[in-house]
């Protein structure tokens, strides 16, 4: 688990761009769930939060990313 430097706590050392494709796929499956819907709006709102903190703060937020992750969304078979 990713754990925040309490020495140095902002801004994490993350990327948002790559927080926003995960996110953006996962409710993207989520929609095609009916029963999921409201798990579909709460990714939609953090979404927005992302978008919200980016122009908040144009420049690249973590750009000293330690480790890395990648969203593979299910397949559509």
């Amino acid at each position: 688990m990713f754990e925040i430097d309490r020495n140095h706590p902002w801004p994490p050392g993350l990327k948002l761009t790559s927080a926003r494709a995960t996110l953006k796929a996962m409710e993207q499956d989520m929609k095609r769930v009916p029963q999921l819907a409201e798990v579909a709006r709460a990714l939609k709102t953090a979404l927005h939060a992302i978008d919200q903190a980016e122009a908040k703060s144009p420049r690249r937020l973590g750009d000293g990313v330690v480790t890395h992750s990648r969203f593979i969304p299910a397949s559509t078979d």
